[in-house]
């Protein structure tokens, strides 16, 4: 299988247990589901202790499915897309076989229909026209089909509100020890990028007033994406809804920073207009724009829940690159362009 990081491919093996047995807590989840189809081997897909877990049980007399752990507003939230949103729908999805709640409620499983190993590929024409379409039928669909009131809130306010939380988190460490002085100076320089983002609001508001609000995936990216071919045509499949809501689609329409899907624009613009949904070129560019601006702020907010901790590498890492990218996403929009180090406040 093949691994994404920050837009680089790492190939890893996946890793088998030919012998999962009856305590292997995917086949007692599993068992659960259905106690008919007994689990020949396990390849494990992903593996973190801090998010979710990920496996591909292998049935003696079915297809493969896919195993999930993960926290239980999680599960609950995917479980809920998958049964009662996506069906909605006619874009192709996968289906689930049911869900195993553990015991404590700190955590459940998801079982999936397995959407394969054919990967998206950003550079190639036609996966990027794809997954324009794929968002044109997602984004214009919705809100006929779809109750958003049910549905996490993904606009302008939620982003923004992570700003906040990522700066609160900024000042929380202060007294950590284990941050160096190069760390305190690269998280001062996040805390002031972050504070001119918020000095913006108003202009931001005002840019995603006209945006219809819809049903959004929130993490569009390759390694989310699975293709796969039926009856001769070749279908996106998009996996991991965690992050999905109701709000304006910038994030799923990112094009420049976090490993996007890079979908073309033109062609998602031209079945929004044969939908009769009233929004130029330009405001599809500029709405691509500041979904570059809500990923990097996304991803700055998780990396930040680590700040307090004794152990602060890998954060850091991700926290130094996170700010790179940031001033990236910030040149690709209208009113982030006069932006420079030191500014908070414009």
């Amino acid at each position: 299988m093949t691994r994404h990081s920050r837009g680089r491919a790492e190939t890893v093996p996946a890793m088998p247990d030919t012998s999962p047995g009856d305590t292997h807590p995917a086949v007692i989840a599993w068992r659960a589901i259905d106690p008919a189809a007994p689990v020949a081997w396990i390849e494990t897909l992903k593996a973190q202790k801090s998010k979710s877990t990920v496996y591909r049980l292998h049935l003696t007399a079915r297809s493969p499915i896919v195993a999930k752990r993960c926290r239980w507003d999680v599960a609950v939230h995917e479980r809920d897309l998958y049964r009662d949103v996506l069906p909605r729908l006619s874009i192709p999805t996968v289906r689930q076989h049911g869900w195993f709640p553990e015991p404590d409620r700190q955590c459940a499983w998801l079982f999936l229909e397995d959407a394969g190993d054919n990967e998206y590929d950003p550079a190639l024409p036609i996966h990027r026209r794809l997954a324009a379409e794929w968002l044109g039928e997602l984004h214009t669909a919705a809100p006929a089909r779809v109750n958003g009131r049910l549905l996490p809130p993904r606009g302008p306010e939620f982003y923004l509100a992570q700003a906040s939380a990522v700066r609160q988190a900024i000042a929380d460490s202060a007294s950590n020890p284990a941050l160096s002085d190069h760390d305190r100076h690269v998280l001062g320089r996040i805390d002031q990028c972050l504070g001119y983002i918020e000095s913006r609001r108003a202009r931001i508001e005002s840019d995603c007033t006209n945006v219809p609000r819809t049903l959004v995936h929130g993490d569009f990216v390759s390694k989310n994406i699975r293709l796969r071919t039926d009856g001769g045509r070749t279908e996106l499949i998009a996996l991991d809804w965690e992050t999905s809501g109701w709000g304006i689609p910038a994030a799923d329409l990112c094009r420049f920073v976090g490993a996007p899907a890079k979908p073309d624009l033109v062609r998602y613009h031209e079945i929004l207009s044969d939908r009769g949904v009233g929004i130029t070129m330009a405001e599809v560019e500029a709405l691509a724009a500041l979904g570059g601006v809500f990923r990097m702020i996304a991803a700055m907010y998780w990396a930040s829940l680590g700040l307090t901790h004794p152990w602060v590498d890998k954060c850091m890492i991700w926290m130094r690159a996170y700010h790179d990218d940031m001033g990236a996403a910030l040149r690709a929009t209208e009113w982030g362009l006069e932006y420079t180090e030191g500014d908070s406040s414009g």
